[in-house]
């Protein structure tokens, strides 16, 4: 389950650099907020971006995405906000069942085995 740098992710890294983007991570939020919700998600995405960058783009270079993380939100803060989401009610249940009802779908099983999957990538690059 590898996810490789695509057009897609190049269009994330343009994206990751705005402002909007970096405090939705960087704000303090609640567990089980929808807010602290997306702001892990966001944190997430971030982390794909880092674990499928191949380095083609000198400007979104992995050390460029590494530098983003620190010194614009911090590394515990990262961390703590993609621990965020393996937290909240709706992924837990996700990964626990493999049928869910749409009202209950948030996330989906294969998204959680993707999370689990890549987060401990993240982790050891970030």
């Amino acid at each position: 389950m590898v996810i490789t740098f695509c057009i897609s992710c190049k269009k994330i890294c343009f994206n990751l650099f705005s402002f909007t983007f970096i405090s939705q991570i960087r704000n303090p939020s609640i567990e089980n907020d929808p807010e602290a919700l997306m702001s892990s998600l966001h944190a997430f995405v971030l982390g794909v971006c880092l674990i499928s960058n191949n380095n083609t783009i000198e400007e979104y270079s992995n050390e460029r995405l590494k530098q983003l993380i620190n010194k614009e939100i911090g590394a515990d803060v990262f961390k703590e906000k993609l621990d965020m989401i393996q937290q909240s009610t709706s992924f837990i249940n996700a990964s626990k069942n493999r049928s869910l009802t749409f009202n209950d779908m948030t996330f989906d099983y294969a998204f959680t085995r993707l999370y689990y999957y890549s987060c401990g990538l993240i982790k050891k690059l970030s």
